[in-house]
């Protein structure tokens, strides 16, 4: 019983990566909130390239037809990196702006797959943005993370060099240190947190 005590209180008190807590709104009826994000790249004020961002929310009636977008964009609305969950479908995407394409901005899906549960009327739910560094983000949808792929990267430690597993690198035309605004959008029913 101890044991299981203290394992609860290092998870408990073990300090994490995001430093401040920009918005905290409840929303009744919203279909689309917009976060405007001030210093994003800047690492003297966040004392870290990592940021998280969420948006919890409950379904309110037939949840089968609801759509969820959500997306972290420049200041003059460029896509960075996106998610849309397909309820009805029980299929989730990322999209991002193709860096290819240097004359134009582009967005294309980057990473598709079916969602681990149904989307239910009562339930609540929630999308997180995970960002590690500017190429290297990535999505969770009721804790379903939406990027399967991973690779590997060197890492010098001393004298030696050895490799890590790693989210994939997000190819996209902007960096998450980009970022003005997250936004999400949605034709859900209910309460978004």
């Amino acid at each position: 019983m101890m044991l299981e005590l203290l394992l609860v209180l290092v998870v408990c008190f073990t300090p994490t990566t995001g430093i401040h807590c920009e918005a905290d709104e409840i929303l009744k009826d919203v279909q689309s909130y917009s976060v405007d994000i001030e210093n994003a790249g800047d690492v003297d004020y966040w004392r870290t390239a990592q940021n998280n961002f969420q948006i919890f929310g409950k379904f309110d009636g037939d949840a089968s037809k609801t759509q969820i977008k959500a997306g972290y964009y420049t200041a003059d609305q460029k896509l960075i990196f996106g998610v849309t969950i397909d309820c009805g479908k029980k299929k989730w995407s990322t999209q991002v702006t193709d860096p290819e394409n240097k004359d134009k901005d582009h967005v294309k899906n980057s990473l598709s797959g079916d969602l681990a549960g149904e989307c239910k009327s009562g339930e609540i739910f929630d999308i997180w943005l995970k960002i590690h560094q500017p190429k290297m983000m990535s999505w969770i949808f009721n804790g379903q993370g939406l990027q399967f792929k991973t690779r590997k990267t060197p890492f010098r430690h001393g004298q030696t060099t050895i490799y890590r597993e790693r989210p994939l690198e997000i190819l996209t035309k902007y960096g998450s240190n980009k970022a003005k605004i997250f936004q999400g959008k949605g034709n859900w029913s209910g309460q978004v947190y």
